[in-house]
């Protein structure tokens, strides 16, 4: 999937020796680019903007994200072109401040992941990195001789 030109990468289901060969193709890609992973996929990135509490807890698959937590909040949820363009989704998402909680929640989870350095021990997502960096380069307009917007991200599997 991509957004804005980010590639997002999902890794459910991934053995742990494709993890290690998408961690070294990740050290060798362009500064330019960065890997944004979510474990098991978007969707997790989605329900956190629902969750008052995460717990770090795994789900299996993108299907378990989908039909054992998203669907509470969004009822009907398909992963469709089709349905992004038709539903209100993202609009419920921005309700009673779920960007924040999303933001909140995705680095409580990565601070987990960081300390155990194992993506089998919960569910992350890595969209809440890219979001803080852009919320802080937007102030002085991307421009390149700033520090800040021209440093890399860093991310698990990227820099």
């Amino acid at each position: 999937m991509k957004i804005s030109g980010i590639p997002l990468v999902n890794i459910a289901g991934l053995t742990n020796h494709q993890l290690q060969e998408f961690q070294h193709s990740c050290s060798r890609l362009p500064s330019t680019v960065l890997p944004i992973t979510s474990n098991p996929c978007i969707e997790f990135w989605f329900l956190l903007q629902f969750l008052d509490n995460p717990k770090s807890r795994i789900y299996e698959s993108c299907q378990s994200v989908i039909n054992n937590a998203l669907h509470k909040f969004i009822p009907g949820y398909e992963k469709t072109e089709t349905y992004f363009a038709s539903s209100q989704a993202f609009a419920r998402m921005e309700q009673n401040n779920g960007l924040q909680r999303a933001l909140s929640s995705a680095e409580y989870l990565l601070s987990i992941l960081h300390a155990e350095m194992d993506v089998a021990l919960c569910s992350f997502t890595e969209i809440s990195t890219r979001i803080m960096h852009l919320e802080t380069c937007k102030g002085c307009t991307f421009k390149n001789d700033c520090r800040t917007c021209s440093n890399t991200v860093s991310t698990f599997f990227g820099r």
